[in-house]
């Protein structure tokens, strides 16, 4: 299961989806390069606190835009119930 944390100044995602073995894995697929798209997009305004094989944290200020992953993490979580869990604070 893949666990998704977003608040207004913090992107935690851990763990691993567990929908098909390794390097198959669409799930995992696609949580990576959504999570990856949007470090990349925003890599001046965002600090990598941890990055694991199966974690990554990342701290930002209240002004970046999280709309794009907020959207992709719910339409994951809501396609995928099993594998992908999404908590999203204020």
């Amino acid at each position: 299961m893949i666990k998704a944390k977003l608040t207004e100044n913090m992107l935690q995602v851990k763990g691993h989806a567990g929908y098909d073995k390794p390097g198959k894995d669409i799930v995992c697929a696609a949580v990576s390069i959504l999570i990856f798209t949007f470090c990349e997009v925003n890599k001046t305004d965002i600090e990598v606190k941890t990055y694991t094989d199966d974690e990554i944290t990342v701290e930002f200020d209240s002004e970046v835009n999280t709309d794009y992953v907020r959207t992709g993490l719910g339409f994951l979580e809501n396609e995928y119930p099993n594998n992908v869990n999404v908590s999203i604070e204020p």
